[in-house]
């Protein structure tokens, strides 16, 4: 969390946008590699075996607990010196890095972006968002500091690789994110509405586009949970693996199994795998090749006798067999299948039942039937005369008593067929290619009226989906009457527009294809349009999408398209629509949380304290779900505070409550130690000691950063803390007046680490840092020498030489350096003897040291 921010949470208490931010400057400079170079860390990491600090002049590094230092800034492959973001993942160190440029009368910080290095430091590689690589604007340039990284590591079950994903804040410039440890990135976003921003120019981002804050929690199985914090609250993306969502786009099939489970289940087809889910609709597990799939383009999908069969494909033409599940959709085996079912044109397309017999399917293979369930297959030829026959590619199957009917290229047949399965007679009903009708049948469904039975003979019709097979066909859909002489003929519906399915509601026909989905009662052609909207977001519909399929089982409505399907467990009132998301860098759900929706109030204390959300971390433990603590800052509502989240179980299961908690302050940074919570907040270090989840009352001790065996006080009480981190037995502090380092094994013992500077002429007096900006919560120290130990004073005067303040008013000091590391901090806030922000302009400092000789220097104050 950068110390930039100071400017930017001041401006957001208020309500107000920020145009620019500043950086933090330093004078001060020391040899390298032989001490603190800037004693601000405004972030610590803990990496490899060292602890580096995040300040304005650059990384400061030691592995020897702080024995000794190493220093990295833009002379050794930094891009800039200002470090505002530190994030460690695995052998990789991330960093954000600033610079400043005056842009018109003001100082602007300038985003570098993101840098990395594999070898501490050895070299850094710097991510090109530019025009050149990525071509990812608004991460590079003014107003687009990075406050946060964060990131994990998990498995993609769908490719069987490994994952390091890594994201990052930038506060006028988004929240990115990257799956390949940095190799590639994209802005995301909670909404699709959200995303305008960032595509039209000039356009300056609302408060849920400035983003602060980010952690990612890995405690939700194998879900990752990152936490973002943005001027317009919380919002928690959620990135579901692909085996536990729905994992396709286009939907090619739909079954129901009994055996999977509890209660029925759907099985769905589609172009990336076999999902399983309720006949309601999600949650769904979606299985793929590494889980034994000959390919994941599921092209047919049947449950027989505790036994899930799929026809499986690289895509809609080319087959890659047969394979069979016999643990409920875990996991599959191929099936070896003669003659082979495998290659272009041959696709499984179809499965059906006849009493013990399992018919299959497979286009240019042909008919096989198993009477094992689909262990052993025999191929069957409709026509024996000629194999090579349009007849003998076989696309589709229905079923009417001992009739099996099939969809061919060359049309419809109708198989009687004895209780063994032997064929007793063969019925062709063709279809010419003419411009309003084709003959290959790729879908049938037999209707059966329930009301009226004069419209059709026996009270049946058939329906087919027809395709042509040359040129001279169209696509239509066909339908079976009986002539004036009982004669089935079959007339053509829907002729130009190519229909997937048709299917029944009662004594309503319903045809699914291109255009939508179509519905006419008692047989007539489906001609009127028929909605598929969500009942909760109707903007989320299929209506628009070519709908592939459309299944009924008692009142369950199932609809597929080629962009997902849709549920209704109530004859079509309501459907619930589901969108296979295979973005793997869009969440697949996004929850804003903000204070007028977490139940917030001064004497209810549940909920985020403010929308303006500076810092969060993760706190895991307990083997459930992870606390995640928040820090919030008012902008339209809300109080100052910090919040976390904590379980909460009741009679509808676990979910996530927000508990907020001392609203005057506000934290940077959290760290957790065992059963402590340590804050780094505008007041100084807090500390809670607590159970975790359990907690209900949330109490916090202010740490005073006093060396107890010395009495020595490190930094004075109220100083900012900005940085808190746990590194083996130690606690590092990073504060406005140095780095603390606190002994975890004896907590009374403390060293403040603070830049020394021994390279500058003892005579020499100065300020840092300058110019400096009072208003905005600056503060300066006085670098002398002491020679002799004694009183000194130091007086502030202005450019006429009146006597403004007096930072240090005969303090007694030890002869040597000062700064020095110890105990002093920044001595002079800006403010005069009255109390008030001194005016912008030059200031003239006067150091009287112990021997009475006076030195002195110059200062400038900005706004």
């Amino acid at each position: 969390m950068s110390r930039l921010f100071l400017a930017v949470l001041a401006t957001f208490a208020c309500g107000v946008s920020v145009s620019a931010q500043r950086a933090a400057q330093y004078d001060i400079a020391a040899a390298a590699d032989s001490g603190l170079k800037a004693g601000v860390a405004i972030d610590i990491a803990r990496h490899g075996s060292g602890v580096w600090l995040a300040t304005g002049k650059g990384l400061q590094v030691t592995f020897d607990d702080g024995l000794t230092w190493l220093q990295y800034s833009s002379a050794t492959g930094l891009v800039s010196d200002n470090v505002s973001a530190l994030f460690s993942t695995g052998t990789r160190l991330w960093i954000a890095t600033n610079h400043v440029n005056r842009v018109i009368d003001r100082l602007t910080t300038i985003s570098d972006g993101v840098s990395y290095t594999d070898n501490d430091g050895g070299a850094w590689t710097q991510i090109n968002f530019g025009s050149s690589y990525l071509n990812i604007p608004y991460v590079w340039g003014g107003d687009r500091a990075i406050f946060d990284i964060t990131g994990a590591h998990d498995t993609d079950t769908y490719r069987s690789v490994g994952v390091d994903w890594t994201f990052f804040t930038a506060f006028a410039g988004g929240f990115l994110a990257s799956r390949d440890n940095g190799a590639n990135w994209r802005r995301v976003f909670p909404t699709p509405g959200d995303s305008i921003q960032f595509n039209t120019a000039g356009q300056a981002p609302s408060l849920r586009n400035r983003y602060f804050s980010c952690a990612a929690d890995t405690s939700h199985g194998d879900s990752l949970f990152v936490w973002s914090g943005t001027a317009g609250g919380v919002f928690q993306y959620i990135y579901v693996q692909p085996r536990e969502k729905l994992f396709s786009r286009a939907i090619n099939r739909v079954a129901f199994c009994t055996t999977c489970g509890t209660g029925t289940k759907a099985l769905i087809g589609g172009s990336g795998g076999v999902s399983i889910g309720k006949i309601t609709g999600g949650p769904f597990e979606t299985r793929f090749v590494a889980d034994g799939l000959p390919g994941n383009w599921i092209s047919a999908i049947t449950e027989i006798g505790g036994r899930i069969l799929v026809g499986t494909g690289s895509d809609s033409a080319t087959s890659t067999g047969l394979a069979v599940s016999t643990d409920g959709g875990s996991t599959f085996t191929p099936v070896a299948v003669s003659p082979v079912v495998t290659g272009v044109g041959k696709t499984v397309s179809d499965f059906t039942t006849v009493g013990n017999r399992l018919y299959m399917a497979a286009q240019q293979a042909g008919m096989y039937v198993s009477t094992d369930t689909g262990a052993i297959w025999t191929r069957l030829l409709i026509d024996s005369l000629d194999s090579a026959r349009a007849t003998n590619i076989v696309n589709a199957f229905d079923v009417w008593g001992d009739t099996l009917r099939v969809g061919t290229d060359s049309g419809l047949v109708l198989i009687a067929m004895d209780s063994l399965g032997n064929f007793q007679s063969r019925t062709h009903f063709g279809f010419a290619e003419s411009d309003s009708s084709s003959r290959r049948i790729f879908r049938i469904r037999t209707q059966q009226f329930l009301h009226d039975t004069t419209l059709v003979l026996d009270s049946t019709t058939i329906w087919t989906c027809n395709l042509p097979v040359t040129l001279s066909g169209r696509p239509m859909v066909g339908r079976s009457t009986a002539d004036s002489l009982g004669a089935v003929v079959f007339s053509h519906y829907q002729v130009n527009s190519v229909t997937y399915d048709v299917n029944f509601l009662g004594d309503s026909a319903f045809a699914v294809g291109r255009n939508g989905a179509r519905y006419a009662r008692y047989g007539d052609n489906p001609a009127t349009a028929y909605s598929v909207a969500d009942s909760v977001s109707p903007s989320t519909n299929l209506n628009s999408d070519t709908l592939t399929l459309m299944e009924v089982r008692g009142d369950t409505i199932i609809i597929g398209s080629k962009k997902g399907l849709a549920f209704s467990t109530n004859r079509g009132k309501k459907f619930r629509v589901y969108r296979g998301n295979l973005d793997t860098l869009s969440a697949d759900v996004v929850v804003n949380h903000m204070v007028a929706n977490t139940l917030n109030t001064r004497f209810q204390r549940y909920g985020l304290t403010g929308d303006f959300v500076p810092a969060m971390a993760v706190r895991y433990g307990g083997g459930g779900p992870a606390e995640v603590w928040f820090s919030g800052r008012p902008v339209d509502a809300g109080f100052p505070g910090m919040a976390k989240t904590i379980s909460v179980t009741d009679s509808t299961g676990t979910h996530r409550q927000m508990l907020a908690m001392n609203e005057n302050d506000f934290a940077w940074n959290f760290e957790f130690v065992g059963d402590s919570v340590y804050a780094a907040t505008n007041v100084g270090l807090l500390r809670h000691v607590g159970q975790g989840p359990t907690d209900t009352v949330i109490s916090w001790d202010t740490l005073s950063l006093v060396d107890t065996p010395t009495g020595d006080t490190l930094i004075k009480p109220g100083t900012p803390v900005y940085a808190v981190q746990r590194s083996g037995n130690y606690l590092w502090v990073g504060t406005e007046d140095g780095t603390v380092r606190i002994d975890l094994t004896a907590p009374g013992n403390k060293k403040l680490f603070n830049p020394v500077d021994s390279t500058s002429p003892k005579d020499e007096v100065y300020a840092f840092p300058v110019p400096f900006f009072p208003q905005q919560g600056d503060a300066v120290d006085f670098h002398f020498v002491v020679d002799q130990p004694g009183s000194v004073t130091v007086e502030v005067y202005d450019f006429a030489m009146n006597l403004v303040a007096r930072p240090i008013n005969s303090v007694s000091y030890a002869a040597g350096i000062y700064p020095n590391g110890s105990t002093q901090g920044r001595t002079w806030d800006g403010h005069n003897g009255r109390g008030d922000v001194v005016a912008v302009g030059v200031y003239y400092f006067k150091v009287i040291l112990p021997n009475g000789v006076e030195r002195w220097g110059k200062l400038a104050v900005l706004p």
